[in-house]
């Protein structure tokens, strides 16, 4: 399952602190919310459980300060 794409390791190791500590964390959105920013991914968007997917998918989130 991928959330985002283009980011540098470092970048990742930030948000993932971040989340760890409690101080943001990572709600599913709906895909509206990329398309206004005029960005998203051409994954298939993640629906259903995700320890069965067979192949990539996105899930379309956003991040809320705790």
């Amino acid at each position: 399952m991928i959330f985002w794409s283009g980011w540098s390791e470092e970048a990742f190791e930030i948000i993932a602190g971040l989340i760890k500590s409690g101080k943001i964390e990572r709600i599913p959105c709906q895909l509206y919310i990329y398309l206004i920013d005029g960005k998203a991914l051409t994954l298939p968007i993640l629906k259903g459980d995700p320890n069965r997917i067979k192949r990539p998918h996105w899930l379309p989130c956003v991040f809320n300060a705790c």
